[in-house]
C-alpha cells in the first residue's frame, strides 16, 4: 500500500471500463479515499468561492457571529473557533468554518435547515449555490461508479 492519495481522473472514472474501475475501487480498498482530477467544476466558480470564503472568514468576529445559529449545530452558516471537539478529545478544535448546502424548498425534509444568506459580501450564497449544486452533481456521478463496485 502507498501512502500517497490516490489521484483519479473522473473522466476516466465516468466511463465505467474495467481498469478505471479497478482503479477506483483499489484507491477505495487501500486509503478509503481519493482525489478527482478533470472533475468538471468550473475552476473560474472555484476560484471565485475561494476568493469569497477569504473575505468571509476576514471579516471581524462579531460580524460573523451573527452568521453563527447555535440551534442548527453547524449544519448551517458559521460555526466559530473552539465550538467542535473531536471524539475522544478533551480541547476544542481551533477552526471556523462555514457550512452551505442546497436551496431548501417544499420538496425537503422539513428537518433540514435552509441557507443562511450573507449580506456583508456581493454574490456569496449566489456562488456557493452554484458550487455546492456542481458537486453535489459531481457526487452523485462518484456514487454512481462506486456502485458499479459494489454490484
Amino acid at each position: 500500500m502507498s501512502n500517497s492519495i490516490p489521484e483519479l481522473s473522473f473522466e476516466a472514472i465516468e466511463k465505467g471500463d474495467s481498469i478505471s474501475i479497478s482503479i477506483l475501487k483499489a484507491a477505495l480498498e487501500e486509503h478509503g479515499f481519493f482525489s478527482i482530477t478533470n472533475h468538471g467544476v468550473s475552476e473560474e466558480l472555484l476560484t471565485k468561492c475561494y476568493s469569497l470564503a477569504k473575505d468571509f472568514f476576514n471579516l471581524p468576529r462579531d460580524v460573523k457571529d451573527k452568521y453563527h445559529e447555535k440551534s442548527l449545530k453547524g449544519a448551517r452558516g458559521y460555526t466559530p473557533l473552539g465550538i467542535e471537539t473531536a471524539v475522544g478529545e478533551t480541547i476544542p478544535d481551533q477552526k471556523e468554518f462555514w457550512h452551505h448546502g442546497p436551496n431548501v424548498n417544499d420538496s425537503f425534509d422539513s428537518r433540514i435547515p435552509k441557507n443562511i444568506s450573507v449580506s456583508q459580501i456581493a454574490d456569496f450564497n449566489n456562488q456557493f449555490d452554484l458550487l455546492f449544486h456542481q458537486l453535489n452533481l459531481l457526487g452523485l456521478k462518484v456514487l454512481s461508479s462506486i456502485a458499479l463496485i459494489l454490484g
